[in-house]
């Protein structure tokens, strides 16, 4: 290795400052001896990270939670239930001898479960996850990650992006949502359930054979089953035999998936899943029912079933003045889901001692404080369970001020715009009722941002954004977003005939991601 620091290329060949090789091994008992703490006998390898200013951390017999901090870390689980996350950063995590959950967080991660029945998610971007002894679940989710069952009857979920995912020992299941990469079930019974409920439509290449958008590597006649979550049924597949195996493909799609070493002329139906087509049919019928009732411009839905496979459906269009038709991967406005990740950075920033749940508004935001009634009462708890008594502007306020200015709906709103509705008016009730207000969570966006002196966006991005790999969410003015977004609107007379106007705004109540 040419850098000092022996995560600096993490995730990639560079793995064997631990002494991993190609299967995953590498020096599982000198980093599991509970005495490494206090002993002086560290091997070359150890000394090198121990050095390089990697945070080491230690669990105890016990069950531990342990939190990596935003460098490099190593966290060694070792006895007890143990909860591992790597935060920012390549940090390498390991479980221990029973049921433990890791999350390597943001960067480029080395994860292993070692004993017990684990639960593994590797986060963004490109990660190694290794199940170790006993039944796991691994979660790739986004990047390009390499996913190793090892012993034991296993889920191995690739997530987003070109995954390698290796069920080695067991009757492993894989599942590959988009393809690009390769699974491998090694020894056992393997279940491979590929697709997300519709066909991939990226462009390809046209040469013969096709490119496959899936590869398998050891499917097995007789042993193996083939579980195809596309909207398709047996008799819409066609086959193709090549020198590296059987190609399948549909009217729709060429090159679907490649079964390496197979044969076409020993495939049946027998070898093959495909989802409840009676059941896709309901759902597709619900959707259009809703949209005709309710007379929306478009809806979109998705449904994850039982064993992990995924209906997506589309009625209506994602743009009215288009009429563009509504796509399954179209991005939507998630409303007052936001509220969600607003208070888990609130609660995150109470559990680091930043804030406090009792501390008063005004002694965050005094400037705003003193032009709501009981500001100096109101606490950070109350606002994030709507008893804080704060009136709500989406109540009549907001459609007031639209109603005297019509293209105020065509702005775009601030956090402040919306506040500054309820300025010096009457409280919904006193603190300590219950009454849900929209304005409580574009309070606490405020707090948010006054505690930790940065905007609101940054806090999303690096403390749930990014460790959980939501590639496709975003906290941004409807300009901002990159790759577009199915419009929201306004009927400014509630009546369904008025022409509908674009309804723009970006807060921590009500936001567009």
């Amino acid at each position: 290795m040419t850098s000092t620091n022996p995560f600096s290329t993490f995730g990639r060949d560079s793995l064997n400052w631990t002494g991993l090789n190609s299967h995953g091994d590498f020096l599982i008992e000198p980093l599991m001896n509970q005495n490494l703490s206090q002993s002086d006998d560290f091997s070359h390898s150890q000394r090198e990270i121990a050095n390089s200013g990697i945070e080491i951390q230690f669990g105890s017999s016990g069950d531990d939670i342990l939190y990596g901090l935003d460098g490099d870390d190593l966290i060694l689980g070792l006895a007890g239930n143990d909860n591992l996350a790597g935060n920012q950063g390549n940090d390498a995590l390991l479980g221990g001898q029973e049921n433990d959950w890791l999350n390597g967080g943001a960067d480029n991660d080395w994860l292993l479960g070692n004993q017990g029945a684990d639960q593994i998610v590797g986060g963004a971007q490109d990660d190694y996850l290794f199940g170790g002894q006993g039944q796991d679940t691994l979660n790739g989710q986004s990047g390009n990650d390499c996913l190793w069952g090892e012993v034991g009857n296993d889920q191995l979920n690739g997530g987003t992006g070109q995954d390698i995912l290796n069920g080695d020992d067991g009757e492993d299941v894989l599942i590959d949502p988009d393809g690009g990469g390769s699974l491998t079930g090694g020894s056992g019974h393997d279940e491979f359930r590929i697709g997300n409920g519709r066909l991939p439509d990226t462009p390809k290449i046209t040469i013969f054979p096709p490119v496959p958008d899936f590869n398998i590597t050891d499917f097995t006649i007789g042993e193996d089953i083939l579980t195809l979550n596309f909207g398709i049924t047996f008799d819409d597949l066609m086959f193709l035999d090549t020198d590296q195996g059987t190609i399948i493909s549909t009217p729709e799609r060429e090159g679907l998936v490649l079964l390496e070493g197979v044969s076409s002329q020993d495939l049946t139906e027998a070898s093959f899943q495909f989802e409840d087509a009676e059941l896709t049919a309901d759902f597709q019928a619900a959707l259009d029912q809703v949209l005709a009732e309710r007379n929306f411009p478009g809806l979109s839905a998705s449904v994850i079933m039982s064993d992990g496979t995924v209906w997506a459906g589309t009625q209506g269009v994602s743009d009215l003045e288009n009429q563009t038709p509504l796509k399954p991967d179209d991005r939507f406005v998630i409303g007052s889901v936001t509220k969600l990740f607003t208070a888990t950075v609130v609660m995150q920033l109470a559990e680091e001692g930043t804030l406090n749940l009792d501390d008063p508004m005004n002694q965050w935001i005094p400037g705003i404080a003193e032009r709501i009634p009981n500001g100096d009462q109101i606490t950070v708890r109350q606002l994030v369970s709507h008893t804080s008594g704060v009136r709500d502007y989406d109540d009549s306020d907001l459609g007031k001020a639209i109603e005297t200015n019509p293209e105020r709906a065509q702005e775009e709103w601030t956090p402040e715009d919306f506040i500054e509705l309820i300025y010096d008016k009457e409280p919904a009730n006193s603190p300590g009722q219950f009454d849900y207000s929209n304005t409580n969570y574009t309070l606490l966006g405020e707090i948010i941002e006054a505690a930790t002196d940065s905007d609101l966006e940054a806090q999303f991005q690096t403390r749930i954004f990014d460790p959980l790999g939501l590639e496709n969410t975003f906290y941004a003015l409807p300009e901002d977003i990159p790759g577009g977004y199915v419009k929201s609107y306004y009927d400014e007379d509630g009546d369904g005939n008025a022409p509908p106007r674009r309804y723009s705004q970006s807060s921590s109540s009500l936001s567009l991601l």
